[in-house]
């Protein structure tokens, strides 16, 4: 038996079955005082009863089958007729409900478990289920939660995973929803879930009669019919192809992501993966030792692609490892002009030359990675409730990138209008990984263990910054994650250095390589005497580009082409960071 949640210890209770019989059941209880429970690993909720039921369904690798539910236990609909001595497992999205509501189920139909299989009473019964192409499906079930016909669980399931551009987008849905990309595993919600996870037994054995084909609609019904001896006429239709709705609604990216989720669908029912192939259906007669032999060899080929590909990443990020890593934030936002765009990009990109040159090894975090924190959800929300006087994007940008450095492991993270001057190559987080701000609170460099990034993430997250008027009283609000470190540099809650300077002192008249700051502030820790060598990085802010003709220093380095000029407008500052790169790579022998 697993473990349960964090406080739901476990516990054993009867309870009364569908039959009327008591039942033991292992529950997870919630130590709240209100009784709430949920199941316990490898047990599953009774639909319709509040008792739990032993499963021994197929508990594979969930990155094989993704088809594992909240609890590590699967649900799968099994209709029951004992008129028609037939039991169908009903497969979400595959034209079930027509089935179901038929003659064919004129009796009292009742849920079953798997296990129910091994009764000697059900041998004679026809087991039959239907399968059906992997990109319509998900179109289907995509439809269904977002609109108007999902049922109350499944429109607040909806409500909490689903940003605006995926209840209207199925392109973004799939991009930014499902996991990978987004935060949704399809084996946590059942109508995502793969097919054959609901139709094998923990022994790999396809235990069903007969596997129906939903695009071979009215074949199947046919065949239905023929081995019952029963009227299926009224359950043919006109069906329309799955290729044109799926051409239609996938783009190429989608498409890929789409057969990657669902590789093992494909690989066991004999759909094809390609698009141009996508009315290409699975036949009707296949026994159920083939089907099996194919599951398992699927199974074993697919392991092995993915121990095949775990030992590529682990030696990739092993490589990384030993080379040394500064991350930098970047998150494309909406409405964006295209200068200002191309702006960005153009500065990350001298950001990484600047820092490859210095030995390092830049690498770009989004908030792909942030999604990846166990916590996201809970730290987003809280970081979106924040005031602010800038755009929401641009903001959430900010808090979010310490919960991607968390997700990540921690490290070395700059801002990328930061180039290197003389930081000690691949040097270790200093303050034995505490959380520290090297330009006294702003944080264009920082570092820290993957626990103080998070630990950091939290305290930004919940801080009262009512209670703080001297650092937040401002008309409107406004906190930025640069006036919380403030407070956290004042309440010793992080480490504070001073390393970096400013890309307008470090220009200033006379220019010196190795110029100091023109003010010194008692209160910043001194840095360890074997990293004296500084300035560290220079950081190109915004405020440093308006400040130059402010001070008459506007000549910056001898030879610049921006002699003379004040340098304001940030489309210019990737090549100013790039120029005066190169001059002090020249001018101070610099790697």
């Amino acid at each position: 038996m697993e473990n349960c949640p964090l406080d739901w210890p476990l516990d054993a209770v009867r309870r009364e079955g569908a039959g009327g019989d008591i039942q033991l059941a292992q529950v997870c209880r919630k130590q709240n005082g209100t009784g709430e429970w949920k199941c316990a690993s490898g047990w599953r909720a009774q639909i319709g009863y509040s008792n739990c039921v032993y499963t021994s369904i197929l508990r594979s690798p969930t990155e094989v089958l993704e088809g594992l539910d909240g609890n590590g236990s699967l649900q799968v609909f099994w209709q029951m007729s004992d008129k028609h001595q037939i039991i169908y497992v009903h497969l979400p999205h595959t034209e079930g409900t027509s089935i179901i509501n038929s003659n064919l189920f004129d009796d009292s139909a009742k849920i079953r478990n798997i296990s129910d299989l091994d009764k000697d009473r059900f041998k004679n019964y026809l087991k039959f289920s239907i399968v059906r192409h992997p990109c319509s499906r998900l179109i289907s079930a995509w439809k269904y939660l977002t609109q108007g016909s999902a049922d109350n669980g499944d429109k607040s399931w909806a409500a909490r995973y689903l940003d605006k551009a995926s209840l209207t987008s199925f392109n973004d849905f799939v991009m930014t929803t499902l996991y990978p990309g987004g935060p949704v595993r399809i084996g946590n919600q059942v109508h995502l879930r793969t097919q054959v996870s609901m139709l094998f037994d923990d022994k790999e054995q396809f235990r069903l009669d007969q596997l129906l084909v939903y695009e071979r609609w009215n074949e199947s019904m046919t065949k239905l019919g023929n081995i019952l001896h029963k009227d299926t006429s009224k359950l043919l239709s006109s069906y329309t192809s799955s290729g044109k709705i799926c051409k239609e609604m996938y783009t190429k990216s989608t498409w890929l992501k789409m057969a990657r989720i669902y590789k093992m669908d494909f690989c066991v029912l004999g759909y094809s993966r390609l698009i141009d192939q996508v009315n290409s259906f699975p036949p009707l007669i296949r026994s159920q030792e083939s089907l099996s032999y194919r599951f398992q060899n699927c199974m074993r080929s697919i392991k092995e692609k993915l121990q095949s590909q775990k030992q590529l990443q682990a030696a990739k990020l092993m490589k990384e490892k030993e080379s040394c890593i500064i991350y930098t934030y970047f998150q494309k936002q909406s409405n964006i002009a295209e200068q200002d765009i191309k702006e960005h990009n153009d500065t990350i990109n001298v950001w990484k030359r600047t820092w490859s040159e210095a030995g390092w090894t830049p690498r770009v975090l989004s908030e792909d990675e942030a999604k990846k924190h166990p916590e996201y959800d809970i730290l987003h929300e809280k970081f979106f409730a924040l005031p602010t006087v800038n755009r929401k994007e641009y903001e959430m940008a900010c808090f979010l990138r310490h919960v991607a450095m968390a997700a990540v492991g921690g490290g070395w993270m700059s801002d990328y209008d930061v180039i290197p001057l003389h930081i000690p190559t691949c040097v270790e987080p200093l303050n034995g990984g505490r959380y520290t701000v090297y330009e006294h609170y702003t944080p264009s460099l920082v570092s820290g263990s993957g626990e103080e990034f998070t630990r950091v993430s939290k305290m930004m997250a919940n801080i009262d910054w009512r209670g703080n008027p001297q650092l937040f009283e401002h008309d409107p609000p406004h906190v930025s994650d640069m006036h919380l470190f403030d407070l956290f540099v004042r309440n010793a809650s992080v480490e504070s250095l001073l390393v970096v300077i400013g890309a307008n002192e470090v220009f200033a008249e006379p220019f010196a390589c190795n110029r100091t700051w023109s003010y010194i502030d008692s209160t910043i820790k001194p840095i360890p005497p074997q990293f004296t060598q500084l300035p560290w990085v220079i950081h190109f802010a915004h405020a440093s580009f308006g400040t130059w003709g402010e001070k008459n220093v506007s000549s910056l380095w001898p030879g610049s082409p921006w002699n003379g000029m004040t340098v304001k407008h940030s489309s210019v500052r990737p090549r100013v960071m790039g120029e005066a790169f190169e001059f002090l790579k020249r001018t101070c022998k610099m790697f």
